[in-house]
């Protein structure tokens, strides 16, 4: 399965009333179709997922996410594995956070226990539009533990004949080791920029994901917390990998 994909959700709504209970909206999602990411630049975020974000910061936060960010932005915290700030604002709790990084050092390899551990150094983030005042980027290290079998899928090791190996990663938590991976996915140098691109409009989008509701998640909406009436969401009158619409704008 690859680490993300496009996916088709269909919808429907029901209404519902009856006994003491107040007016509500019964809302089913339904996943038609999955597709890899291509990193092609027609399906890079746009506008057209302020919609989704609409219902993301309608419902309960969902301690299972991904978030989306740069490597500056992924900090300790002693209660979660990670927390990230935004730009000075704090983002949602997730279980993993995404980033795409460049490596052009080889990774160490040890074994512990029955398994390895897999570190590397020289860790960049390639997708920050922002360098230090030197014109370079702040160096990271990560570290994973894996076994033989998942080796060859954490090793971080520049491809021949080329200067950097450029992967997304996920990661679930950093401290004084590093930033600790959960998986990864490699990318061919042609795709790189794209990549960019894409995980820039990612991140924009996750920095504004916020929660309103605190309580346990529901089949149930209110109709008073339901702020996009089902008859003002956009539909799809031809079937595109993404919705389209006009761009996010530079991060």
């Amino acid at each position: 399965m690859p680490l993300f994909c496009h996916m088709r959700v269909s919808r429907t709504v029901r209404s519902s009333q009856g006994g003491a209970s107040q007016p509500a909206v019964f809302v089913k999602h339904a996943v038609e179709a999955i597709e890899p990411v291509s990193w092609d630049p027609k399906s890079r975020p746009n506008d057209a997922y302020a919609d989704v974000l609409g219902i993301l910061n309608n419902c309960p936060g969902h301690d299972q996410s991904i978030v989306f960010a740069f490597l500056a932005d992924i900090q300790p915290d002693p209660y979660y594995g990670f927390r990230v700030s935004c730009d000075g604002q704090e983002g949602v709790k997730a279980m993993y956070v995404a980033a795409l990084i460049g490596s052009e050092h080889k990774s160490d390899t040890h074994v512990v226990g029955e398994g390895f551990k897999v570190t590397t150094t020289g860790i960049k983030d390639v997708a920050m539009p922002n360098q230090n005042s030197d014109n370079t980027m702040p160096a990271y290290t990560t570290v994973g533990f894996c076994t033989l079998d998942d080796l060859p899928g954490f090793r971080l090791d520049p491809p021949r004949g080329k200067k950097t190996r450029y992967a997304i990663a996920l990661f679930t938590k950093t401290d004084n080791a590093g930033l600790h991976i959960h998986k990864l996915e490699c990318l061919e140098p042609d795709q790189t920029q794209n990549a960019i691109t894409c995980m820039q409009g990612l991140r924009k989008l996750s920095s504004t994901i916020h929660p309103q509701g605190q309580e346990k998640r529901s089949h149930c909406l209110t109709l008073d917390s339901y702020t996009v009436a089902p008859k003002d969401t956009k539909r799809c009158r031809t079937l595109h990998p993404v919705p389209t619409d006009a761009s996010l704008g530079e991060t």
